[in-house]
């Protein structure tokens, strides 16, 4: 890639990807918008060369990037948007079928993670096409199935038509209550060759997403009257200064650590993968 081309930066096209787009000014790039899954598929195509990607992108294929330090999508209590519908609580779910989001990657193995080392149970795991993900409501999925996955802004609309007898299990919640750290579910990955041959580009980038993070935390109110037609304001409000946060602090890489040593240890990834910065 010359120094003249542009760099394709993916964006995160649900609710949590407002913030990092909020007066987003980048220099020699296209910006490049989809669903978490498309995103990640994306990056690993070398479709896109810069991207804000499932953390599990980066856990099965990190021999091709380096992560941007700073940067990620965290929930330390509540998610709110990752989680399992069911009529069913989660000690019940052995030997049942989980329908599995197709826009998801990283919450997959979460709940993968979290049903065999916390619940202690092996339920079936069906996956959904990934372009199923928006034909399909909750209510025809339960109808052959006893929980499923749903992620993202899916989750608030699915929540409002919500039978009486089904709940919602948030998964960054039970993950909190079981390993007491923050869970990281998406982080800004570079494909290695665009970290090696556009490195200054790579920081000017990095450096944009943390001021556009900063300024959107800081005008929430102006976030919220251009969202209200979709949510209410307090919901969104609630979302982004209780459930999300987007800086990859400490605790954050220990808990992403612990993910990372609990999936092998689980027997659900083939290695126990080291953690890759990309050096600012």
């Amino acid at each position: 890639m010359s120094d003249k081309e542009l760099i394709r930066v993916g964006m995160i096209d649900f609710l949590n990807g407002v913030i990092p787009d909020y007066q987003l000014n980048l220099h020699r790039c296209e910006k490049i918008y989809g669903m978490p899954s498309a995103l990640n598929i994306g990056l690993r195509r070398g479709e896109l060369d810069l991207s804000p990607v499932s953390s599990m992108e980066y856990i099965l294929y990190h021999m091709n990037y380096k992560i941007l330090p700073g940067l990620c999508i965290r929930a330390d209590r509540r998610a709110a948007t990752v989680g399992v519908f069911s009529s069913l609580s989660p000690k019940e779910w052995h030997g049942k079928r989980i329908y599995l989001s197709g826009a998801s990657l990283t919450s997959i193995y979460l709940l993968k993670l979290l049903c065999k080392a916390y619940y202690k149970i092996e339920p079936v795991f069906i996956q959904q096409p990934p372009d199923r993900v928006i034909q399909e409501s909750l209510s025809d999925v339960l109808k052959y199935n006893d929980a499923m996955l749903v992620i993202g802004d899916r989750v608030y609309e699915e929540q409002k038509m919500l039978d009486v007898d089904i709940s919602y299990y948030d998964l960054a919640e039970a993950w909190r209550m079981w390993s007491g750290l923050p869970f990281i579910f998406a982080l800004w990955l570079v494909r290695n060759e665009i970290a090696d041959q556009r490195r200054a580009c790579v920081m000017q980038i990095q450096k944009a997403f943390v001021r556009s993070i900063s300024l959107g935390l800081k005008n929430l109110d102006e976030i919220c009257d251009r969202l209200s037609h979709k949510w209410p304001r307090q919901q969104i409000l609630e979302y982004f200064k209780v459930n999300l946060a987007y800086d990859l602090n400490p605790q954050g890489i220990e808990g992403l650590r612990f993910f990372i040593r609990e999936l092998y240890r689980h027997n659900l990834i083939k290695e126990n993968v080291k953690l890759n910065f990309f050096n600012l």
